[in-house]
């Protein structure tokens, strides 16, 4: 077993124990609330400290559904490129495509609105990431309205130029709260797109990093991923060939 594998298990026998004794509280709570003796003052603070539990429990998943989700976002290429600037960039539909099946496979779903900006040339937009148990967490940011081309000329209307920051801003949220990794399309194939290795194979490797003393964190880092299991077949082979073969030890 992996140590991603042996963490993520850890961390659900500590959460279900949590959950129990949370649950063996509010239950005491609510058997107060049903006793006729309990004056109503009392009855309203135990009701209050009910609510505040409960809320501390969704958020205590939402958080948590939030480190699985993150562990397992693929990194998106960058299929786009801003003709102005020279400067390549993923589409707002690229990165839905990669990230949204996780994002929802891990109980989240998320919905985009705008605000006043108060700041001159921005729009406002806003993204609600809501969770299956009844958490929700609001996230906004100033956006800079497209509206000009490199030489500070107008290049939109008033329509277009609305859409294209609406769409940035959507765009630079998302990767913003799933911790998103942007590559190009010749970074060794790092992007999203079912190519990964198995748990078996990256229990195998796991086990040739330990036995030769590796140091993870840093083949992680030059590989670009979170974890050995975000590794696409070709990474994991061109890591396997920095060990000795069995018969070769």
């Amino acid at each position: 077993m992996t140590n991603e594998l042996a963490k993520k298990e850890d961390n659900a026998v500590v959460e279900h124990q949590e959950q129990d004794a949370t649950m063996a509280m509010l239950s005491k709570i609510e058997r107060a609330a049903r006793d006729e003796s309990v004056d109503i003052d009392k009855m309203e603070r135990l009701w209050e400290m009910r609510e505040k539990m409960l809320e501390q429990d969704r958020k205590e998943k939402f958080n948590a559904a939030m480190r699985l989700a993150q562990a397992s976002i693929p990194q998106v290429v960058r299929d786009a490129e801003n003709s102005h600037t020279k400067s390549k960039y993923a589409r707002l539909e690229t990165v839905s495509k990669a990230i949204m099946p996780v994002i929802t496979e891990n109980g989240f779903s998320v919905s985009f609105g705008t605000f006043q900006s108060n700041l001159d040339g921005h729009y406002g937009v806003t993204c609600t990431v809501s969770h299956t148990d009844g958490y929700s967490k609001d996230y906004k940011s100033d956006i800079p309205a497209d509206m000009a081309g490199p030489s500070g000329k107008a290049n939109k209307s008033a329509t277009h130029g609305f859409g294209s920051t609406i769409s940035y801003g959507r765009r630079y949220l998302l990767c913003l709260i799933f911790n998103v990794t942007m590559v190009d399309e010749d970074d060794d194939g790092n992007a999203a797109g079912g190519n990964f290795i198995t748990e078996e194979q990256a229990e195998t490797l796991d086990k040739l990093i330990e036995k030769h003393g590796k140091n993870k964190e840093k083949l992680l880092a030059y590989f670009k991923v979170n974890s050995l299991l975000q590794l696409n077949h070709q990474q994991f082979e061109k890591a396997m060939a920095q060990f000795p073969k069995e018969n070769e030890e």
